[in-house]
This record gives structure tokens, sequence and C-alpha cells, in this order.
């Protein structure tokens, strides 16, 4: 259901930008971006910003095409009322399913739409309150034969309101306050068509929930921290919280030391509740997942360089997943609670900065997941977690603003062969011109980040923007 819009801030001066992209496999798109400059209106000075999207391809292989179209519209004003920020999207999207979801020639079509407002007023020196609403519409038609969708399509509409109301308390001597409640609201009406049927896919379902939350934040000399709660009244699963503390430390005008940690929980979605297809059945009394997490990082930062390192570990409860019986490989797929989880993993980032431009960045990370499944069972997604991953790239700063990025990445599955992939852009800019050439997989590698979905292939694109 996300809408997935890129909206920036909107500038104070008036202008745009349009950009062009093609590629292979019959890719095209454009993007183009207006921004109305500051304008005195009823409610303050306000800044508007436009934006209109559109991508199609024929994909790599029969039955992957995809088209995706998006609107977006970003506002914000300061004036008598406080600050006001307007944030609305739209988008649709087309693709093919291929043996994506089953073995099936499926297609799926998806239509989103969000909208938000939020205003910040200060009702004195210290103390700011900020009311919010938003408002999600999500569209899901999937049909599982593209040339005959009587056979078996579902149609899924999902609604989701929300009303929030924060005040932010500066108490002084560094210690900040955050109040906050919210009432939240969501449905979903679910019909499908099964050999030329129509009836209830999902079915009709709703549920609530209302909110109350604190935070408390303290900045003092070398130390920031914070620590805050949570509880969740949900009208159908009953009351849920969460809690969470962090701290920062600067060790010196170089190091940083970070740490934080907080228990999570999860709402089965409306999928996982109540899906069912061929090969996908869902479970309507499903507990939520829970668990509680940590983690630590060093980060050190001066003139060009800096070196992040850090470690974490998640431990879950109750985890939903779709699973079957091992001895039984014509058995559909149910969601179950039926594991406990531990993640423990670590990451280091460097980058670093010549004098005349030249860039190297290296990303490195290491996760080892268990889950511990019932004996003679197997998940559908536990084990999609990468082991480990590689990421360096070098940033050559070439004469007349030309720019050559190579990038090596690397990825060792549990279940699935590691790959090694190589990638090259170039680019340029000149004024408010700017060019790019991308270079995916250039060496046409064979990979599958889920089992059984074999992905893109070399592919070459190209983008051309201008800004005014």
């Amino acid at each position: 259901g996300v809408v997935n819009v890129v909206s920036r801030t909107p500038s104070s001066d008036r202008g745009g930008e349009v950009e062009l992209t093609g590629g292979e496999y019959e890719s095209r798109g454009g993007r183009v971006a207006l921004q109305s400059g500051t304008t005195r209106t009823p409610v303050g000075d306000m800044r508007v910003r436009v934006g209109a999207e559109s991508f199609e391809t024929e994909g790599q292989h029969p039955g992957t095409d995809a088209k995706v179209r998006s609107l977006s519209l970003r506002a914000d004003a300061d004036g008598g009322l406080g600050h006001l920020d307007v944030l609305a999207g739209l988008s649709r999207r087309e693709f093919g399913a291929l043996d994506f979801y089953a073995p099936y020639p499926s297609f799926e079509k998806t239509d989103a739409m969000f909208g938000a407002v939020r205003l910040a007023k200060s009702i004195s020196d210290r103390v700011t309150i900020e009311p919010r609403v938003s408002f999600r519409r999500h569209e899901d038609r999937f049909e599982l034969f593209r040339e005959d969708p009587s056979i078996y399509t579902n149609d899924h509409v999902s609604r989701r309101t929300s009303m929030e109301l924060r005040t932010s308390i500066d108490a002084g001597d560094g210690l900040f306050f955050v109040i906050g409640a919210e009432g939240m609201n969501e449905d979903l009406v679910s019909t499908g068509v099964r050999g030329g049927e129509t009836g209830p896919a999902l079915g009709d379902h709703q549920r609530s929930r209302n909110s109350g939350a604190i935070e408390a934040a303290g900045r003092h000399q070398h130390i920031d921290w914070s620590l805050g709660g949570r509880v969740d009244n949900w009208k159908t699963e009953g009351n849920h919280g969460a809690a969470s503390g962090a701290i920062a430390w600067r060790l010196s005008p170089v190091m940083t030391l970070r740490g934080s940690a907080g228990s999570v929980y999860r709402i089965p979605t409306f999928t996982e509740l109540y899906y069912e297809a061929p090969g996908n059945i869902a479970d309507p009394t499903l507990s939520p997942e829970t668990g509680w997490t940590w983690d630590a990082a060093l980060e050190a930062r001066q003139g060009p360089w800096a070196l992040v390192t850090s470690i974490f570990a998640r431990y879950e409860h109750d985890l939903i997943d779709w699973a079957k019986p091992t001895s039984d490989q014509e058995e559909p797929w149910r969601t179950r609670n039926i594991a406990d989880g531990e993640t423990r993993g670590w990451s280091m980032a460097a980058l670093v900065e010549t004098p005349r431009g030249h860039r190297l960045g290296v990303n490195i990370s290491g996760v080892s997941k268990s889950t511990s499944l019932p004996v003679g069972w197997m998940g559908k997604y536990t084990s999609l977690v990468p082991r480990r991953q590689i990421a360096a790239d070098v940033s050559f700063a070439l004469p007349f603003q030309v720019r050559v990025t190579p990038q090596v990445r690397f990825r060792g599955n549990p279940s699935a062969d590691s790959y090694t992939l190589a990638d090259l852009r170039t680019s340029w800019e000149h004024t408010s011109w700017r060019w790019r050439l991308d270079v995916t997989n250039i060496f046409d590698q064979p990979y599958e980040e889920i089992p059984g979905v074999p992905m893109p292939g070399r592919l070459v694109s190209s983008s051309l923007s201008w800004s005014f």
C-alpha cells in the first residue's frame, strides 16, 4: 500500500526540472517537477512543488513488462497559524508477474492514493503542538491468468485514516518531552472471481487502534539520550506496548559512540490473516509477533574521511511465515505463528574523498539468522536474509565535469547461490544539464534473490535532465 513518491521540500525559488530516461527492453520514462517559489496567501508565505513521473518497460523476459505512473504534491507555508505542511500522492503500477507468485502467467495492478496535513504551532517559547491528519487508499488487482481473468482474480481495496496530536515541550537545561495521542482506523473490501463466479476473496474487515506515547530526551555536554514508551489499544487484538532507549556519547571531536535497545511487536496484515489462493492459505487466528532488539555503533569522522562500524541483534517470538510440512510438497503454504528467531549482524562503512574529488566507498555487512522451525516443517521466507554483503565503489572525477563510478556487489545467501555483480555509472554535469549512463550487471551474471525468481541480466539505461 505504499505510494512510494519521493517529494522534496519546496524551494523558495521558482523553477523546475525535466528528465527523460531510456534503456534496453524498450524501457522509457520521464519526470517533470515544477516549483511555484514563495507566494503570499491567506495562510502565510506558501511554497508548492508538483511532480509527475512515468516509466514503462517490456522486461527482460516475456511476461515481466511493467508500467508505472505517479503524481505528487508538496506544499508548506509559514504564517499566523504556524508551519503548515501538505503532502499528497497518486500512483499506478501494472506489471506482468509470470512465475513470480505461482507458476502461471499472472498480472497485477495497484492504485495508491495518499494525503497528509501537518500543522506545527508554537503556543509559547517552550511548547509546540502538532496536529496531523492522513489518509491512504490502496487497490490491488491480481489476475492468476493474464489472458483469462475470469479463471481466478482478486480485487482488494484497503483504506487507512489516522489523526494524531503531538505536544513538544522544552523543559530547559537540555531536557525535552514529546507526548502524543493517535487514533487510526483501517478497513478492507476484498472480492474475487473463481471460475467466472464473483464472491468474497479476503472478505470485508475493519480494525482500529488508539495509541498513546511519551518520549523524554536530553542533550548534556557530550551525551545525548532518549527514552520512550508507547501503548496501543486495538479493538480486535487487545493491548500491546513497546519501549525504547538510545544514547550517543561524543568521545572526542572525531569519534561518537551510539547505542539503542527496544521492544517491538507486529500485528498480522490482512493478507496474512485472510488471503486464499492456489497454493497459499491464510489463518485468521494468528497472534502478533513480539521481540526486542539492540544495536551499537562507533562513528569516526574527520575532514574527507568517515568510518562507521556497528553490531546489532534482534530476538523474535511467534514469527509469522508461510509454512508447510517438508514431507508433503503438494500441501499449500499456510500462515502460522511457527517460529522463534534470532538475528545477529555487523556492518562497516568507510568513505574517503581526495582533494581532486575522487571518492572511495566500501560497505561490508554480515548477518547470521537462526529460526527455530519445528522439526519436519519448512518456511517460505525465513531464510531469505543475505548472510554476507559487500559493496565497494570508486568514483573518479575526470575533466569536463565527468565522473565515472564502477561498483562491485557481493551477496552470500543461505538458500541460493552466492553471486557477485559489477555495475558502472558515467555521469556529466554542466550548469543546469545532467546526463547519466548506467550499466548494471555488466557481465550478465545469472542470479536469484528469491529462489526460483531469476533477476535481470545486463541492463543499459541513460537519462538526461535539465533544471530551470
